[in-house]
């Protein structure tokens, strides 16, 4: 891995509400890369260049595709696996700000003022005598956040110890069409137990948590350059188109357009 600090927190705040400058790093990893789970005072919204992320915590795991954002509350204990070789622009939002915004980590889409700002923030780093124009320009970004359209890219995880049986397995075999009936029977639960359970703890039911799940596992094998008709039937559906259709209803894109860069 290879960091660059852009902007560095030296400044004694007087303007604008007192905002300090951000601090701002970019950083590359290879393919594999794993930051052991690890939490920082500070807020941070991580937006990827290229690669994916898989973001974990004790609660569920983000997946991050290139051109997205990922915020990560304060005091966050969590854990970053890299997806193809990754390149990662950081910026850290200080504990009293972040109040402002969500109390978990959220997958977000960035464009826009969003992310024009952030690019500025990283090519012409800030310094004392930029006080105000850094104090305007992270309330700036702050309030670009709180309008920042969601990914639904997120995999809660329930604490039911037969539902997580349940989301384990699939996670080790995301290609299995069993029905909800045959999961349960396996976790010795009736089905609308399992049923009832999946909607209480993690807030979806369970064709749209497995939907979830092969989402996250099939922008990962895509990113990677496998093909769409290979990721497809890798990941039980019976055709590309069905697969396609399923990614399009879920992001809005094709898998191509998806994971290429707006500005293309």
């Amino acid at each position: 891995m290879t960091a660059t600090t852009a902007l560095v927190r030296t400044m004694n705040p007087t303007d604008c509400d007192q905002i300090p400058p951000p601090l701002a790093a970019m950083a590359e990893f290879t393919n594999g890369s794993r930051l052991a789970p690890h939490q920082r005072k500070h807020a941070q919204l991580v937006h990827v260049r290229t690669g994916v992320l898989r973001v974990s915590t004790a609660t569920g795991e983000w997946t991050v595709p290139p051109f997205r954002a990922l915020w990560i509350p304060p005091e966050t204990l969590h854990e970053i696996r890299m997806i193809g070789g990754v390149t990662t622009q950081t910026l850290d939002v200080e504990p009293h700000l972040a109040g402002e915004l969500w109390a978990e980590c959220r997958v977000i889409e960035v464009r826009g003022l969003l992310k024009a700002l952030l690019l500025q923030i990283l090519d012409q780093p800030l310094d004392r005598a930029s006080g105000e124009r850094s104090g305007l320009m992270i309330k700036l970004v702050l309030h670009e956040l709180k309008g920042a359209a969601p990914v639904p890219l997120h995999l809660p995880m329930p604490r039911d110890q037969r539902l997580l049986k349940i989301c384990r397995a699939l996670i080790e075999h995301p290609e299995s069409d069993d029905t909800l009936a045959g999961w349960a029977k396996r976790a010795s639960a009736s089905a609308r137990t399992v049923a009832r359970l999946f909607q209480a703890e993690t807030g979806l039911s369970f064709g749209v948590w497995r939907q979830h799940l092969r989402l996250a596992e099939a922008l990962c094998r895509l990113i990677s350059g496998r093909p769409v008709a290979e990721v497809a039937s890798g990941l039980g559906y019976r055709s590309a188109s069905a697969f396609i259709a399923m990614f399009r209803r879920a992001l809005g894109e094709t898998p191509h357009r998806y994971l290429r860069s707006p500005d293309d």
